[in-house]
This record gives structure tokens, C-alpha cells and sequence, in this order.
């Protein structure tokens, strides 16, 4: 963090590299390049007089049924084909969770025939290509969860480090399809940010426990009344969260496995997930809160794991994301503060506490104050609250929630309102430390007074 108050308001600087990466080769066996699927205690090769017995065993032991590809086949829900099935295509990329203006546009895409990817970026039309390869981050799971990409082509002006052609990069994935929304995530597993994140839109743009996250939108949306035969009911569960919408979760049910890892000094419990025994593996259900109507919203993209528990109704009584660790494993065995959903883990607030939160002046000609309080994690784990005065006299209101992201604090969901009018929400922004203190940068805005991409610059006040 100290890093980061040498730097200029508009440059950001590198985030800290996480304690994860460090351990992360001696915390898991890396699997072979070979792609295998595993059932039983049985390793099959992924070849085609192999793959009928492999779909076969696998639909045997863990129940699932089939899952039809296109062309046909029918594969196990946890088949790399099945993976390759869904990942074909065009996808949107959304930096730090937030749809990108048109002409910034990021895609990539994927060919299951080629085993191929393709980054495009349409500010300039620059791409650069790679070979996709399926692995697991733990040998036990039932199907691939990453995938190695390494760059074979790139354009002449995408960047002009060379180091980036030839590069591999780790990644972990998941993915879910539900409320007529695919979605795709990619984390970067291994030491250090590789040539390809440092060099392209991937960096320092992730959207929550380091995830980056893309979307396409398909013709198929459902009825809650539709869902209803999907929910568990009256059961205790492990789940992805894509979206919370305040009164409502959007979750994907996962096979969790907790394991002790060597973790630096000592041991830590983590939890592996995988799509193994879910009987549709990519659908996404919508959960209700129990008694949760009036906190209601548009919605906050927010991809991660938690634990959750739901009554004989299917509603949730308990959300609790768990804390990520490394190498794409959450951990557990929380002390009894940390089983509060409210607790703030000083391993994740207490540096960005320490420079954050207080109370800030605005150094325009106009004036403003800004205030960054604590909250809960459910919430992100900041409140901000902002007032600044405009040439026009008017005064603009600003009240959100914000979260970490790297050394900022990314603000997910706010109102604004002007003078004594009414709030209006969808405001959304980025907090960074610079030179002089802090910016504000609008990234979206409901209200005409507060322009997309205003900056506002703060100084922290005394105490």
C-alpha cells in the first residue's frame, strides 16, 4: 500500500502480490498436462475408444445423468467436452463487474474444435491468441477447474513486450448459465502476475476475490415459479455466488471438499469445489432471503464462494462468503468472531482501513467533503458518503457501498441525488490513493450533474 501513495491519480500502480502465490507451489501437486478424467479410483485418458467408458462410469457413480452436446454425444456434466461445450463462443468482458463503454469493449473468445482463445480488444481491433489446455487444481476433483492458456500469436500493436508471445498462464474457471445469463470466470493461479495479465486488459481489473469476470446473454430466462423445483430445501450447502440482488441470491450448488494443506509455517483446512455429483451442473437458481423484501436492488455481480444454509422452503437463513486463500481454494475453520457475517478479517481490512477510512476534504474550486466508514463484508465492507458543491450551485449527494480491489476501494452500489430531490440509484465508481490523497473517479452515473468519468480529488483530514 505504501506503493501506492507515490503514484499519480491517474496511474494506477501494481496491487500487492498476495501472500497466496508464494506458497501456492508447495500448497498443491501440479497435475500432469495430460487432460484426464477421473472415476473412481479409476484415471481414464481423454481419447475416443476411452471417453463412452469414462461417460459411462462416471454416470454410474455419481448419479448424474447425461448431458447431451450438440452433435449429439452424450457426456458426463463434468466432461472436459462438456466444459469445451459451453465455453464456445463470444464472451464480454466486464471490468471490475461493470459493463465497459462500447468503444473500450473487450471479448474472448473461444473455439472448442481448435482448442483455441482469442482475446480482442475493440478500441483498436489488437488480439492476441493462445492454446487452451484443461488441467485440475487438485488431482481429486472429478473435472477440469483450469485450464493453461499460452499465447502463440498476438498482433503487431496489442503490446510491445515480446515476452508475452510464448507465455503461459494459469487459470482457474467457472462458469453457470441461468436467468437467461451465461457467465465466465478466469482467475490467475501461480507466483506473480504473468507477461500476458501484466501486458493486456486483465490487469487490475478483477471484479471480487480476484476473479475477472464475462458475460453473454442468451434467449432463455425462467419464472421463479420455475425454479422452484430446483432449490434445495431445508439443507446446508456450499455454493458459487454470482449475483446478489439484495433480497435475493443468484447461486450455483458445488461439490466442496475440505483438505488440510501445508500453508506456509503451519496447516491450513481449504476447500476445493467442483461441478462433481450436481445433477445439472451449470444452473443457476435464484434463492430468496427469508424476510428479506425490502432490501431489494438492481443487483451486484459478486462471484465467490460461500456457505449457505436454507429452510424447508428454500429460503436462505444463512450466507456467509468464505475468505479465499490461495491457488483457488477458500478456507475453513473460522475462530467463532469469524463465523459473524459481519466480521472483517484483518488480514483483508486492516491495511486499507488504515488509509481509507476517515474523513476527506475535496481539493476543487467548488468544494466537498467525502467520509469512508467500516461496514460489513456483506455489503463490501465500506460505506461511503459524498457532498460536493458544483459552479451551478448545486449540491450533489452521494451514498454507496464499496469493496476492495487490489489497493482501491471499487464502489458496486450507490445513489445519487441532487439537492433536495430523490435518490437515484446506479451510481457506480472507483476509490485509489494517489500523490496528493485520494480520487474519485465516476464510472457510472444516473444523475446528469455528476458526469461519466468525473474525477474528484480528496485530502485526508487531520485527525
Amino acid at each position: 500500500m505504501a506503493l501506492l501513495l507515490s503514484a499519480g491519480c491517474d496511474k494506477k500502480e501494481d496491487k500487492a502480490k498476495s501472500s497466496e502465490s508464494a506458497a501456492s507451489t508447495e500448497a498443491v501437486t501440479e497435475t500432469d498436462t495430460e487432460t484426464t478424467a477421473e472415476s473412481g479410483t479409476e484415471t481414464v485418458t481423454e481419447d475416443a475408444s476411452t471417453e463412452e467408458a469414462a461417460t459411462e462410469a462416471a454416470t454410474t457413480a455419481n448419479g448424474t445423468p447425461y448431458m447431451k452436446l450438440e452433435d449429439g454425444r452424450s457426456v458426463a456434466p463434468t466432461s472436459d467436452d462438456a466444459i469445451w461445450d459451453l465455453l464456445h463462443g463470444t464472451w464480454e468482458f466486464y471490468p471490475y463487474g461493470y459493463s465497459a463503454a462500447k468503444e473500450d469493449a473487450v471479448e474472448i473468445t473461444f473455439d472448442r474444435d481448435e482448442k483455441n482463445a482469442i482475446m480482442m480488444r475493440y478500441s483498436d481491433y489488437h488480439y492476441v491468441s493462445g492454446k487452451v489446455v484443461m488441467k485440475k487444481t487438485y488431482d481429486g476433483l472429478m473435472g477440469s477447474d483450469m485450464f493453461t492458456y499460452t499465447v502463440d500469436d498476438m498482433s503487431s500493436g496489442f503490446t510491445s513486450n515480446e515476452e508475452v508471445k510464448g507465455s503461459s498462464t494459469d487459470f482457474q474457471f467457472m462458469l453457470g448459465s441461468g436467468n437467461g445469463v451465461d457467465y465466465l470466470v478466469l482467475r490467475q493461479l501461480g507466483n506473480g502476475d504473468s507477461p500476458l495479465v501484466t501486458e493486456s486488459f486483465l490487469h487490475d481489473t478483477t471484479a471480487w476475490d480476484g476473479f475477472w469476470l464475462f458475460m453473454r446473454y442468451t434467449e432463455t430466462e425462467e419464472t421463479d415459479y420455475q425454479m422452484e423445483d430446483d432449490r434445495l430445501k431445508a439443507a446446508s450447502f456450499d455454493a458459487f455466488v454470482w449475483k446478489s440482488n439484495g433480497d435475493s441470491y443468484e447461486l450455483q450448488p458445488v461439490f466442496s471438499e475440505a483438505k488440510e494443506e501445508e500453508w506456509y509455517d503451519g496447516t491450513a483446512v481449504a476447500v476445493h469445489w467442483s461441478l462433481a455429483d450436481i445433477v445439472d451442473p451449470y444452473r443457476i437458481t435464484t434463492y430468496w432471503l427469508k424476510d428479506g423484501e425490502f432490501f431489494g436492488h438492481p443487483g451486484t455481480l459478486m462471484p465467490g464462494l460461500a456457505s449457505v444454509t436454507v429452510d424447508e422452503k428454500g429460503e436462505i437463513t444463512s450466507l456467509v462468503p468464505l475468505e479465499y486463500l490461495g491457488y483457488g481454494m477458500y478456507r475453513i475453520g473460522f475462530s467463532a468472531a469469524e463465523e459473524d457475517s459481519d466480521y472483517r478479517s484483518p488480514s483483508v481490512y486492516q491495511e486499507h482501513d488504515n488509509f481509507y477510512t476517515g474523513s476527506w476534504s475535496e481539493m476543487g474550486q467548488f468544494g466537498g467533503d467525502m467520509e469512508i466508514r467500516v461496514a460489513s463484508p456483506e455489503v463490501g465492507g465500506y460505506k461511503i458518503s459524498i457532498t460536493k458543491m458544483f459552479e451551478s450551485e448545486q449540491t450533489v449527494y452521494i451514498s454507496a457501498d464499496a469493496h476492495i480491489e487490489g489497493g482501491d476501494l471499487v464502489i458496486h452500489s450507490g445513489d445519487v441525488k441532487v439537492d433536495d430531490g430523490e435518490a437515484k440509484y446506479g451510481l457506480t465508481g472507483i476509490i485509489r490513493l494517489c500523490d496528493v490523497g485520494a480520487e474519485f473517479e465516476v464510472f457510472e452515473s444516473p444523475e446528469p450533474a455528476l458526469m461519466n468519468g468525473a474525477k474528484f480529488t480528496f485530502a485526508k483530514k487531520s485527525e
